[in-house]
């Protein structure tokens, strides 16, 4: 979830637990802000093979100064890593290496943007989420989260 105002960029990751979902099939998230918004992006994903735990750690950071990189570390034991990232101009992300981008609100919406990759890590260790800008953004939000695969 991905929302802007005049002041400020909200990004957030909302895990539900396999457990608790009514049944297979459809479902319908509603997101009900509690200040006003100007542009707002929502994506569920469905994720399977991981463990219903809690995630295995979460990184956030917001960044205020102008820069055209953008890019939060997370230290897992191996399995899916999520992330989210939130812009306060018209301007595109586009993921590096290793990442699969798995969707893109970014240019021609005018207020703001959102995009979210994933990357596999098959063991232990430090993964880099990065993301280049095609200009210099003032505001974004980042959001990293590591889960474990199931065992």
């Amino acid at each position: 979830v991905a929302a802007v105002n005049a002041n400020t960029n909200i990004v957030e990751v909302w895990e539900v637990k396999e457990s608790l979902l009514p049944t297979d099939g459809s479902h319908t998230a509603t997101v009900v802000w509690d200040q006003s918004v100007n542009t707002q992006q929502v994506v569920i994903l469905a994720v399977q093979d991981t463990a219903q735990g809690n995630a295995e750690m979460v990184v956030t950071s917001a960044i205020t100064k102008a820069t055209k990189i953008v890019s939060s570390s997370i230290t897992t034991s191996g399995g899916l890593i999520l992330d989210a990232l939130s812009l306060s101009l018209n301007t595109r992300a586009t993921p590096t290496s290793g990442q699969t981008e798995l969707w893109d609100f970014g240019a021609p919406v005018t207020d703001a943007g959102s995009v979210g990759a994933v990357a596999l890590r098959s063991g232990p260790g430090t993964q880099a989420m990065s993301y280049r800008l095609d200009k210099r953004a003032l505001r974004i939000a980042h959001v990293v989260v590591a889960f474990v695969p199931m065992s």
